[in-house]
């Protein structure tokens, strides 16, 4: 993690099939899921948490920072302080 001015920002990186771009804001729909066991519930309720999290008018949030395909993906987690 790292702090940047008012905000605390934690990047997560995981070691998946990657997402492609057009899909970086489905990926936190609600049931979306590429795996055949998966709920689709996890960024949902992530993207959910974060922007619960308030400071005045600023709200958390998380997003899809980078991803390689067969690579992996790069959450960025926001949150303000």
């Amino acid at each position: 993690g790292q702090s940047s001015g008012d905000w605390a920002v934690v990047l997560v990186h995981d070691n998946g099939p990657g997402i492609h771009k057009r899909d970086f804001e489905r990926v936190f729909d609600i049931h979306y899921t590429t795996k055949d066991d998966g709920c689709g519930m996890g960024l949902d309720i992530c993207r959910s948490i974060a922007s619960s999290v308030r400071r005045g008018e600023r709200a958390g949030s998380v997003r899809v920072r980078r991803s390689i395909l067969l690579a992996g993906a790069t959450f960025e987690i926001r949150l303000p302080l």
